[in-house]
């Protein structure tokens, strides 16, 4: 069968999956090579739980201007649905301007935070701080560019984005980290975006900055209110989701052994990949869910393909782990060590693919400009949130509640792996089902009108 052959049996939305996927993995072999190898080679075991802290505060540090991006994606695609390239041409140099409030804004969350943060991961500050805030100023901005290849539906170009950045990340780590471990990680992950933006500006040039676009206004008064409506809905979903983040990796690092958070990442190095597809199909989803609504058709039926193929690509990818995971632990750095958590991998594989897929419904819905799903949503994250840090962090309630009950807290023993990552398993499962409760209402209302 031809490829174009190919392409006309699966579908413009598969076919495009498809190759994003390839290009993803292509990426995702060579960051393996280098969370796995290359990193735990070079940063010792004893800072190594401090890494997907750090990494989440650099995506921190990037939230104020990801939400509005997110925004000018689901923006952009209307745009291009109705091909008013002139209006993608103005809003992109908008974009770019008005973004640097938001850098700044990142700039200072970064001097506020820092030393608190430094302090609870157990990690010297030194260049650190610095090369931060310039990784997460170009992690901040690089989606300007990406998304913009989002957008416009333009995978082919953006997975040759993502193939290009990826050998250019293990050449600055292979420079960089033995001469300085942690802050040579941070300098080659800042090295991706800033690839992504050069590569990405290559790709666009002729779509937004060709002469023959003559720019045009694209902000009228009712797309004003309803473009700040977007923003303010699609933080209600990030902020708690990002938060939610950061604290179950800083609680792992600062109130876990050191042995328990090196064996969290570089298990999850590995089970991560159970939601390597959901992920895949997360980005591409987010234009053809747009798309879709722009022209009033219902998206339910591709959505629960997606949750369906990813799904099944994480319970095949789970089987294959418990069988083979000893004999690949022993190709590891210091493998031997992780062995005995066993369970906890399992668990992380779920918990990995079960976010892939309340990704993919995410996305949908906010394409599709339903936030409903809010309801759940908040709440459920701010309850995870005070849980873990009720749990975890019994010691601050001494002197303002009973001792008696301070002591039960205590004696739940929650500074274990393997209790974080049940609770944290638990969580995602009540995220499954309140998918399936909100996708058979939803059709249970199409059928009784």
């Amino acid at each position: 069968m031809g490829l174009q052959k190919l392409r006309d049996r699966l579908g413009e939305f598969w076919w495009a999956s498809l190759i994003f996927f390839i290009a993803l993995r292509f990426g995702d072999a060579i960051n393996a090579i280098t969370g796995l190898y290359v990193v735990p080679k070079f940063v010792a075991q004893d800072e190594l739980g401090a890494v997907l802290p750090i990494l989440n505060f650099t995506t921190f540090l990037s939230l104020p201007l990801s939400i509005f991006i997110t925004g000018y994606t689901k923006l952009l695609n209307i745009c291009s649905v109705n091909n008013e390239w002139g209006k993608v041409k103005r809003m992109y140099f908008d974009v770019l301007k008005y973004s640097i409030v938001f850098i700044l804004l990142s700039v200072f969350l970064v001097f506020v935070f820092r030393d608190l943060m430094f302090e609870r991961l157990r990690i010297e500050n030194g260049m650190l701080g610095l090369v931060i805030v310039v990784a997460g100023i170009l992690g901040a901005f690089a989606p300007l560019f990406t998304n913009t290849l989002q957008g416009l539906k333009k995978f082919r170009d953006l997975s040759i984005v993502n193939i290009i950045s990826a050998p250019i990340r293990l050449i600055v780590i292979l420079i960089t980290m033995p001469i300085r471990p942690l802050t040579g990680f941070f300098v080659a992950h800042g090295s991706v975006p800033f690839a992504q933006i050069i590569a990405s500006t290559i790709a666009i040039r002729k779509t937004v900055f060709s002469k023959e676009v003559v720019s045009m206004p694209y902000l009228d008064k009712k797309t004003r209110g309803w473009f700040l409506r977007f923003l303010f809905l699609n933080a209600l979903f990030v902020v708690p989701m990002i938060l939610g983040n950061c604290v179950e990796t800083m609680i792992i690092r600062q109130r876990l052994s050191a042995i328990d958070s090196a064996a969290y990442y570089m298990l999850s190095r590995i089970a991560e990949i159970g939601g390597y597809l959901g992920l895949t199909l997360m980005f591409v989803i987010f234009p053809f869910a747009s798309e879709q609504h722009q022209k009033r058709k219902d998206n339910d039926l591709l959505l629960l393909r997606v949750i369906g193929a990813s799904a099944i690509f994480s319970v095949v990818f789970a089987i294959v782990c418990y069988f083979s995971r000893e004999f690949v632990f022993s190709f590891l750095p210091n493998g031997e060590a992780f062995i005995g958590y066993a369970k906890e991998y399992m668990l992380l594989i779920f918990i990995f693919s079960a976010i892939a897929i309340w990704y993919c419904f995410a996305n949908n819905e906010m394409a599709s400009e339903r936030f409903s799903f809010l309801w759940y949503h908040i709440p459920l994250q701010v309850i995870v949130i005070a849980t873990l840090f009720i749990l975890t962090g019994y010691g601050y309630f001494y002197g303002y509640l009973p001792d008696s009950i301070v002591n039960a807290i205590r004696d739940v023993d929650a500074c274990r792996l393997n209790f974080i990552l049940s609770f944290i398993a638990f969580v995602n499962l009540l995220r499954l089902l309140f998918i399936s409760i909100h996708l058979c209402y939803r059709r249970y209302k199409i059928t009784q009108k």
